[in-house]
C-alpha cells in the first residue's frame, strides 16, 4: 500500500478502537487489522498489566488455523522484555536462533514455525504501555516486501497505542460504573416486598455479570447455630446451588471473626482453605479468589465470595477491583439485612395473629360449646323418651369431640414453628434430617423460581417425596455420596435424586418407590427410577404446576 493508504487504514482502526469494546476486544481487534494490513502468518500483541507493571504482560497471538486469538497472562521476560526495556524495534530473520527467544509455552508452537519476525514497542507519548509483533512463515512472500513498510508499522503503532491507552481508561470507568449500578439495583430489590432467596438469587447473578467470575457463593451466618452457616453459590450461569447447614470451615471462618476480606491468586493452596468435599471438588481449577464480609451495622452477617478459573482472562481485571468487589458486599449486606427483618417482623405479625385466634377460639367458641353441651344434658335430663335422650347424647359426644379436635388447634397456633416457611426452608430440613438415616449430609440444587412458581397442592407433596427419596437411598448398599436437584420451569417441577450405591432392591426400598409413585399419579405426573452409565442411581420425581 501507499503511504496515504496505511495512513487511512490507521485512521480506521483507531476509530474502531475508541468505539464501546473493551481493552480485551480492542487487543483482537489489533491482531486482526495487523494480519490484513501486512499479509503476516503470525500476530500477536502484549499489554504492560498495570496492576504488575514490572513483572507482568496481557498476551494475545494469532496464528495459522487460530479463529480467534489465544489469550494469556505472562511473565515480562525474554526478547518481549528487551523491546518494552528499550523502546526499540527488532528485526529477526530466524526468531528461533535468537539467544533470548523464550516465549510462553502456549505461543511457542505457533512461533517455532516462523522465520522473520519484527516486534516494535507500542509507545504512548514518553511511556511504552506494550508491544505488538508480525511474523511470517519461512520462504514466505510477503516477508520479503515488509521492509518497506517498518517506519509506516511503527507509526500505527504509535497511533494504536494512544487508542488503546484511551480504551483502557474509558474502560475502568465503566467497571466502575457498572459495579455503581448493580448496588443502586440492589438498594431497589432490598425496598421492595423481596423474599431472602430471591435475594441472593440476584446479588449472585450482578456479581456474576459484573465480575465474569467463575464460582460465586453467599454464606449466611446462622443466627440459630452460630456454628453452622446457610450456604448459597453458583457455578453455572443460571444455576444456584443451596447446600444444607454446613460448619465455618477455613477461610470462611476466618472471614466471619475477623471481618477483614481474604484475597488470594491459589485459592486451594491457601493456608486454612479447609472447605467440606463437595466444594473442594467444585473448585478444583479455582485460582484468584477473594473473599469479603458481608457486614451490615457493625455485624457480620455472612461472607461474599467470587473465584476465577486458573486460567481466567477476567481475573487480571479483578485484581484491581477488589475496592469495588467489597463496596458490592456492603450494599448486599444492607439489603439481606434489612429482608431478613422484614421477615422477622412479617413472622411475628403471623404468630401474633396465632395467638389472637386462640384466644378467641378459647374464650368464645369453647364456651359457648361448652354451655350448649350443660343445656343439652339438662334437656335429656328432663326427657322421658329413650330416642330423643340418645338423640342428644350423640348431639353431646360429637360436641365433646369437636371440642377435643379445637383444644389441638389451639395447642398447635400457641406452639408453631418460630421459623418462617418456605420452600427452601422445608427441603433444607428434610436435607438435614436425612443425616441421621444416610450418615452424610446430600447436596441440594435449587434451579428456577421455586418460591414464586409453586401452588400449594405441589408444595405440600413435595417435602414428602424427598422424604421417600432418601428412604430409597438409604436402601442402596455402599452410598457415601447423594445429590438432590429441584428444578422449577413455568410448567413443571423436576425432582430428582441421584446417589453412588447400589440398587439392591428389597422391601423398603419397594414401599418407598410405591409412595413417591403414587403422590405423583396423585398430582398427574410420573415417577422413574434407573441405574445412569456411570453406575449411579437416580430416582426422578416429575408433576405438573398446572392442571
Amino acid at each position: 500500500m501507499s503511504g496515504e493508504e496505511w495512513l487511512a487504514e490507521s485512521a480506521r482502526l483507531v476509530n474502531t478502537l475508541l468505539g464501546d469494546g473493551g481493552r480485551d476486544s480492542a487487543m483482537s481487534t489489533v491482531l486482526e487489522w495487523l494480519r490484513d494490513l501486512t499479509s503476516a502468518d503470525v500476530v500477536g500483541i502484549n499489554m504492560v498489566d498495570s496492576l504488575d507493571p514490572e513483572h507482568a504482560l496481557l498476551a494475545q497471538i494469532l496464528g495459522p488455523g487460530m479463529k480467534r486469538p489465544l489469550k494469556t497472562r505472562v511473565g515480562r521476560r525474554g526478547m518481549t522484555a528487551r523491546v518494552l526495556h528499550s523502546g526499540r524495534r527488532i528485526v529477526t530473520s530466524d526468531v528461533v536462533r535468537e539467544r533470548d527467544f523464550a516465549p510462553p509455552d502456549e505461543f511457542r508452537e505457533v512461533l517455532t514455525s516462523v522465520g522473520t519476525l519484527i516486534m516494535f514497542p507500542l509507545r504512548a507519548g514518553d511511556t511504552t504501555i506494550g508491544m505488538f509483533c508480525t511474523g511470517w512463515l519461512r520462504g514466505s512472500r510477503s516477508e520479503k516486501q515488509i521492509s518497506q513498510e517498518l517506519s509506516l508499522i511503527e507509526a500505527l503503532g504509535e497511533h494504536v497505542a494512544l487508542a488503546l491507552q484511551r480504551v483502557e481508561a474509558e474502560e475502568a470507568h465503566r467497571r466502575r460504573e457498572s459495579y455503581l449500578q448493580a448496588s443502586t439495583e440492589l438498594t431497589r430489590l432490598g425496598l421492595a416486598d423481596a423474599d431472602r432467596d430471591r435475594v441472593m438469587r440476584e446479588i449472585i447473578q450482578r456479581l456474576r455479570k459484573i465480575t465474569a467470575c467463575d464460582y460465586s457463593a453467599i454464606i449466611l451466618r446462622d443466627v440459630a447455630e452460630p456454628g453452622s452457616a446457610i450456604t448459597a453459590y453458583q457455578a453455572g450461569s443460571d444455576e444456584i446451588f443451596i447446600s444444607s447447614r454446613v460448619g465455618r470451615f477455613g477461610l470462611v471462618s476466618r472471614v466471619l471473626e475477623t471481618a477483614e476480606t481474604i484475597v488470594t491468586d491459589d485459592l486451594p493452596h491457601e493456608q486454612g482453605y479447609d472447605p467440606p468435599e463437595e466444594w473442594r471438588r467444585l473448585l478444583i481449577d479455582a485460582g484468584f479468589g477473594v473473599l469479603t464480609p458481608l457486614v451490615a451495622y457493625n455485624e457480620v452477617i455472612g461472607v461474599l465470595c467470587v473465584v476465577w478459573r486458573r486460567d481466567s482472562w477476567r481475573a487480571v481485571e479483578a485484581r484491581g477491583e477488589i475496592e469495588l468487589i467489597e463496596m458490592f458486599a456492603n450494599q448486599a449486606a444492607v439489603v439481606l439485612h434489612r429482608v431478613q427483618a422484614q421477615e422477622e417482623r412479617s413472622w411475628r405479625r403471623v404468630l401474633e395473629d396465632r395467638d389472637r385466634i386462640a384466644g378467641d377460639l378459647h374464650d368464645r367458641v369453647l364456651r359457648r360449646i361448652l354451655s350448649v353441651v350443660l343445656r343439652l344434658e339438662s334437656a335429656a335430663a328432663l326427657s322421658t323418651e329413650s330416642e330423643v335422650r340418645a338423640r342428644v347424647e350423640k348431639s353431646i359426644a360429637e360436641l365433646d369431640d369437636t371440642t377435643q379436635q379445637m383444644r389441638s388447634l389451639i395447642f398447635e397456633l400457641h406452639h408453631a414453628s418460630t421459623e418462617p416457611g418456605s420452600v427452601r426452608a422445608d427441603l433444607l430440613r428434610e436435607v438435614d434430617a436425612a443425616r441421621d438415616i444416610l450418615g452424610f449430609t446430600p447436596r441440594l440444587v435449587l434451579r428456577g423460581p421455586i418460591e414464586e412458581a409453586l401452588p400449594s397442592h405441589v408444595r405440600s407433596a413435595l417435602a414428602p417425596a424427598l422424604r421417600h427419596a432418601f428412604e430409597n437411598v438409604a436402601a442402596h448398599e455402599s452410598t457415601t455420596f447423594a445429590e438432590v436437584a429441584l428444578v422449577v420451569t413455568d410448567d413443571e417441577l423436576a425432582l430428582s435424586v441421584t446417589d453412588n450405591g447400589t440398587d439392591v432392591g428389597g422391601a423398603t426400598q419397594r414401599a418407598a418407590m410405591w409412595e413417591l409413585e403414587s403422590s405423583a399419579r396423585q398430582l398427574g405426573g410420573t415417577c422413574s427410577s434407573r441405574t445412569l452409565p456411570d453406575g449411579r442411581c437416580t430416582t426422578e420425581w416429575r408433576v405438573p404446576l398446572h392442571r
